[in-house]
């Protein structure tokens, strides 16, 4: 961040190695800030890209932004071309459901007021646990309750740490689209 961010009060915590939802969660015991930002610890998305999310929710353009990451040219690497393939599928399945054009589904920059958190917990139980990531639950969470929903491009590089959990696509897409046909029904139907 420049300058003008490090007073704001940021807090890194590690989370159990039990997955990006459980790290979510176990961030968000220790949250005290107004505004909380989730950004993937594999840098992909650099944390250079995060101010715009901050003036954005600060401002009330939205209550609930995610990033996408299908909007400026990517890093040779970034993102295989089957993972794109799917990411533009889903973004059509979420895009229906939610009534609201949805481009990235999976672009782990999210950022939100931390008093709507129990609203992301509660979608959680409402889609019975399906979502292993937690993505799904912030996003449709936040449609589900009618927050204001908002997405910004973020730039999408080659990732600089770890290795990549998403590359049992197959089995990854199937669980994505058991959490879609649960927010169909619970989201767009019944909701």
């Amino acid at each position: 961040f420049k300058n003008q961010y490090l007073e704001k009060n940021v807090k890194l915590v590690q989370g159990k190695g039990l997955g990006k939802g459980e790290a979510i969660r176990t961030a968000m015991k220790e949250a005290s800030g107004d505004i909380c930002m989730i950004l993937d610890a594999d840098l992909a998305v650099i944390p250079e890209d995060l101010p715009q999310f901050y003036e954005a929710i600060s401002k009330r353009r939205a209550d609930f932004l995610h990033g996408t990451r299908l909007v400026y040219p990517q890093e040779s690497g970034a993102m295989r071309p089957a993972n794109v393939l799917g990411n533009i599928g889903f973004s059509l399945i979420f895009s229906f459901i939610m009534d609201q054009r949805v481009t990235d589904t999976l672009c782990g920059t999210k950022v939100f007021w931390r008093k709507d958190w129990a609203v992301f917990e509660e979608m959680k139980q409402i889609l019975g646990n399906t979502d292993v990531w937690g993505d799904y639950n912030l996003i449709f969470g936040a449609n589900r309750f009618c927050l204001k929903v908002g997405e910004l491009p973020v730039r999408y590089f080659e990732r600089l740490e770890g290795v990549t959990k998403m590359n049992k696509r197959i089995r990854n897409g199937l669980i994505m689209l058991r959490v879609a046909w649960h927010a169909l029904w619970t989201v767009k139907f019944i909701g």
